[in-house]
């Protein structure tokens, strides 16, 4: 996410990129010991598999993203900033509404995760991000997304004087591969997006 936000080395170290920069951060073992209990709220949530494979009405006229590892459908003028460009963690794909860089849905994909448990490797950012001006957790939640184990983190934070609601997605596909699907947007317009950003993650399909 921001500069200093969620380092991008994603599932390879526990840490994933939630947001605009792409740079890595590392997790100094004073956050990894104030990492968030476990016994914090984990409501069971999923994410139903789509009958098809394809964006949902919400998204009206839309584009679909057809990478290596994944698919994911965007609205029509929306823009692909960046389509599976490397990262020293795999890869990063970033689409983004057109005249506002903070409203956007970012796919991380890693393809050497340390841990198959997304509550688990999301522990130390969450840790992290927790110091940032504006912070406050809405909920974090264990449950399945496409029939697999994921987590979903949800949270305001600021960034560049401006404050974001944010949701993060975490969960490994069926050949390993860590997978984190962000969705982002100012605080006093996300509510409006919900829906649209829900039928993006459910347009999501990981081909490995």
């Amino acid at each position: 996410m921001a500069s200093i936000l969620l380092g991008v080395t994603l599932w390879a170290t526990g840490v994933f990129d939630s947001g605009s920069s792409k740079s890595s951060m590392r997790v100094s073992p004073a956050a990894r010991s104030r990492s968030v209990s476990r016994s914090r709220s984990t409501i069971p949530w999923s994410n139903p598999r789509p009958k098809r494979r394809v964006a949902t009405a919400s998204l009206g006229a839309h584009r679909v993203f057809a990478g290596r590892a994944f698919s994911v459908a965007y609205p029509r003028r929306w823009t692909l900033k960046g389509g599976e460009a490397p990262a020293p963690w795999g890869t990063d794909t970033t689409i983004v509404a057109p005249g506002d860089p903070h409203t956007m849905l970012r796919v991380d994909v890693t393809t050497s995760p340390t841990t198959s448990n997304p509550i688990t490797a999301a522990e130390p950012v969450i840790a992290s991000v927790a110091q940032e001006p504006g912070y406050r957790e809405l909920g974090l939640r264990s449950g399945t997304f496409d029939g697999r184990p994921a987590a979903r983190w949800e949270f305001l934070v600021a960034e560049g004087g401006v404050l974001l609601h944010k949701e993060d997605v975490f969960f490994t596909s069926r050949s390993g591969s860590g997978i984190a699907v962000l969705t982002s947007a100012p605080a006093d317009a996300y509510g409006n997006l919900a829906r649209r950003f829900m039928a993006m993650r459910r347009s999501l399909v990981a081909h490995r």
